[in-house]
């Protein structure tokens, strides 16, 4: 019980009285929730706009620098061959971390934008769970591995 103040009687004005709850808010937790769920679908935005502007096309230029081979060496050039070799796979490896992190990047901005949509209309008591982070990533085929800090996963 409150009085007219709004604080709880008896506390010398102390303890302030919590409001009551209106449909799809939560005192301290649904303003936030909100902001952090158009806050994912900008983030998503942005992000996919980075990939897709700067970060692909930077890595076509630099797959295409990579894959310029030198004249195969002469076989008596043993040292020089295997060197060669090894090269090639550096940058075999290279151009896959590179094609991994931009698709990685891609998806990111997918997934968080479709965890946005799914949750925006939601009332404050709606959070993105892991599982549906998880789920938005596997359906575009990036494999997550679970944080479970308790080991009740």
């Amino acid at each position: 019980m409150t009085d007219v103040k709004g604080e709880v009687p008896g506390t010398g004005g102390g303890i302030p009285a919590i409001p009551p709850p209106t449909p799809g808010y939560w005192p301290g937790i649904g303003d936030e929730t909100r902001a952090d769920l158009t806050s994912m679908d900008v983030a998503a935005g942005r992000l996919k706009a980075e990939v897709q502007e700067r970060l692909a096309p930077a890595a076509d230029r630099a797959a295409e620098a990579m894959y310029i081979l030198p004249p195969t060496p002469h076989d008596a050039f043993a040292e020089l061959l295997a060197f060669q070799e090894s090269q090639f796979a550096a940058q075999e490896v290279a151009l896959r971390n590179v094609q991994t992190y931009v698709q990685g990047a891609w998806a990111f901005g997918v997934a968080v934008e479709q965890i946005s949509k799914q949750y925006a209309d939601a009332d404050a008591f709606a959070t993105a769970r892991l599982r549906d982070v998880e789920s938005a990533f596997n359906r575009l085929g990036v494999q997550v591995q679970s944080y479970d800090p308790k080991g009740l996963l």
